[in-house]
């Protein structure tokens, strides 16, 4: 047996946008050497693959995708596990699913977190990494309008089930001298956890996870160690780009709109974990996306003393009081103060119609949840 194995791991992925269907090894050629220096390099697909006339968009839905050839490429980049557990691998469907799980297949890329039905979905997917043997499973606890989860006889990915969860993480410690958990989780543009994930999160330690990776909030959250082991809350967005996308709105009537990306949404990083003798310490090397879609390195100092401020917010002991306050000022900033649209001038006062007051209850209501803890999920 070897002295121990390295992991590489990243956060999002999506091709949607101004590289769709041109694969281009270029975009991630920065970073290609760290992941080709590490025995388990993985990253989470958050589209499917799947060309423009072979499937259909979900309908009311922002749906992402990338033509087959990216599994080529993320094959010849060094990455050798992909996770296919969260809430965009359904955005074509089951053709999409299919379609990217062939893919994958034909470039002999590995995967977890999806399959044709929920025994598939949620089965653990062992690996040999220098001598070791390493469980993985993938997760996603997103809940959209949209079929998703893979059901008893049901294509789709695996949902976060605590219960059930657990149960996989005990069954795979005995099997496996260390067990991955990869966890598509948060809200979205939150730098810091909520609480309830950190407790969920010591739940999967105590049944035996060694390393918890997650993602979805499309901005980087902090690390922290538990019973020695390690928990990754989001790592970002490792590569995503701006789009325009066309939706039915709350009035049933088309509307455009453009995703953009914020400078906190396009700060990343590849998070390097050396696993040996049953202790995991890590070490984070920021990365960029570049205005034209490139992944760069970003070695500042400042960006790594921001990310040691997000870890060590984690110690605080008023951590879940903190985190309250944080919740108000960001519902405000991303919910509240856009459907208030700016000042109350005379001729906006005119145009305000009962629609508009039903918009904002909806958005009050859905922010006291968030902040209340009764749901992570600003889209219910």
């Amino acid at each position: 047996m070897g002295s121990g194995f390295s992991i590489c791991a990243t956060g999002d992925v999506s091709f949607y946008g101004s590289h769709s269907d041109t694969p281009l090894i270029e975009v991630f050629s920065s970073v290609t050497p760290v992941f080709k220096n590490s025995d388990l390099s993985v990253i989470n697909l958050e589209n499917p693959l799947i060309t423009c006339d072979s499937g259909h968009p979900v309908q009311g839905k922002c749906t992402l995708r990338g033509t087959l050839g990216w599994a080529d490429i993320l094959k010849e980049t060094g990455i050798n596990l992909v996770s296919l557990a969260n809430n965009h691998m359904m955005d074509y469907g089951e053709d999409g699913l299919f379609s990217t799980i062939a893919a994958l297949e034909e470039a002999g890329l590995p995967f977890t977190g999806a399959g044709k039905n929920r025994n598939e979905a949620n089965k653990p997917l062992f690996m040999n990494l220098n001598g070791h043997n390493v469980a993985v499973i993938a997760r996603s606890s997103v809940v959209v309008a949209s079929r998703c989860y893979a059901g008893e006889q049901e294509p789709g990915v695996a949902f976060l089930d605590l219960t059930e969860t657990v149960n996989t993480i005990i069954e795979c410690k005995k099997q496996s001298d260390c067990v991955i958990v990869i966890v598509h989780w948060g809200i979205e543009q939150y730098e810091y956890p909520t609480p309830e994930q950190r407790s969920m999160a010591k739940k999967l330690v105590q049944a035996g996870a060694d390393i918890i990776l997650g993602h979805h909030p499309h901005v980087l959250q902090g690390i922290e160690t538990y019973d020695g082991s390690l928990i990754c809350y989001s790592m970002g967005n490792f590569l995503f780009d701006e789009f325009n996308w066309s939706f039915i709105n709350r009035e049933g009537k088309p509307h455009q709109s453009q995703f953009k990306l914020s400078e906190n949404n396009r700060k990343s990083g590849l998070t390097v974990i050396n696993s040996s003798e049953n202790k995991h310490t890590y070490r984070f090397i920021p990365t960029l996306i570049t205005n034209d879609g490139i992944i760069k390195l970003d070695k500042s100092q400042r960006r790594l003393t921001a990310f040691k401020k997000l870890c060590l917010r984690l110690n605080s002991p008023a951590y879940d009081f903190i985190w309250k306050l944080y919740s108000l000022q960001m519902e405000w900033k991303i919910r509240v103060k856009p459907v208030m649209g700016g000042d109350l001038t005379w001729s906006r006062i005119k145009k305000i119609r009962p629609s508009h007051f039903k918009q904002l209850f909806l958005t009050l209501k859905r922010s006291l949840k968030i902040t209340s803890e009764k749901s992570t999920n600003p889209y219910e």
